[in-house]
């Protein structure tokens, strides 16, 4: 019954923003004309997410081994058990967050749909509950990394929620930040709190047809209300094959409509799951071409089984 609300509240109409929006054209090549992907890099972090992820809970974390980093930090958050991680890259003053949180989805809705609250800290509006949890895992994982530290967070779906909130915190430190690189991650904050942290260097990885990404739904009415909340960042969306496009700014909103113009199903749920992300970027390590956005029906998506 659960699965059948989250159908329908996707298929509900776009009406508003569709009379007012044309689809989004974005030349990749034009957008980014100085910066080149480095694919290999985004695929490597996804191996890491996803064997962080995927870790089965009797499995001793002395036995996880990585090619080029090493496991100095974990624990758990107080309030939820959200497990973090940190790495630290062989031989460079590299340090790797990472939080696995795995959520079922009717949590995941729950938390989403949360109002907006005021962070004191931040100064700005957060989804409340992954705020809390972020809160409590930036605390206690600060004190495993240095000063000259530089830092890389990641983490897929709700996972890349509270990570991108723990870099919040850090940059609100002061800490030097590498990179933020989240998988299918759904939104944090609203347009005020999107722009205030848009310096961050936030890259949003996404299948073209994950629903999650898109949580808490865009309200095409309530556009010009700070309480909506809003991405931001740069977005790499991913098709199948060599094929990838980037969007960036309010382009990544009317996503909703060229995702949400056709019947939600189990496909579009299971096209969330991290080993998708790892085996597409895996692919694309290889071989990758920008496409624009606008050309993307000429492109198949990818697959996800149905299981």
């Amino acid at each position: 019954m659960r699965c059948q609300k989250l159908i329908l509240a996707f298929m509900a109409p776009l009406w508003t923003l569709a009379c007012q929006t044309t689809a989004p054209t974005v030349d990749s090549t034009s957008t980014f004309p100085t910066y080149q992907w480095d694919f290999n890099q985004l695929n490597h972090t996804a191996q890491l997410v996803e064997a962080l992820t995927n870790r089965p809970l009797n499995q001793p974390l002395e036995n996880l081994t990585f090619a080029h980093h090493r496991l100095i930090a974990s624990g758990q958050s107080e309030t939820t058990r959200t497990p973090w991680y940190v790495l630290e890259h062989r031989g460079e003053k590299e340090k790797v967050v990472i939080v696995s949180a795995t959520f079922r989805l009717n949590d995941l809705m729950e938390d989403s749909g949360e109002t907006l609250r005021f962070d004191p800290t931040l100064n700005i509006h957060l989804n409340d509950a992954w705020r809390r949890i972020a809160f409590e895992i930036y605390n206690l994982a600060k004190v495993n990394v240095l000063d000259e530290d530089r830092l890389v967070f990641a983490g897929h779906g709700v996972g890349g929620a509270i990570a991108l909130i723990c870099a919040m915190y850090a940059a609100n430190d002061e800490r030097h930040i590498d990179q933020v690189v989240t998988f299918g991650q759904p939104k944090v904050t609203d347009k005020p709190g999107a722009a205030a942290y848009n310096f961050l260097p936030l890259v949003r990885v996404i299948n073209q047809e994950d629903i999650i990404p898109l949580l808490p739904r865009l309200e095409p009415a309530h556009l010009s209300i700070n309480g909506q909340y809003w991405h931001f960042g740069k977005e790499i969306v991913l098709f199948s094959g060599a094929y990838y496009a980037l969007l960036t700014g309010q382009e990544q909103m009317v996503r909703e409509l060229t995702v949400f113009n056709k019947t939600v199903q189990i496909p579009n749920l299971n096209a969330h799951k991290v080993e998708l992300y790892k085996s597409s970027l895996s692919e694309k390590s290889h071989k990758h071409l920008a496409i624009q956005y606008s050309d993307r029906d000429q492109y198949a998506e990818i697959e996800a089984p149905l299981k």
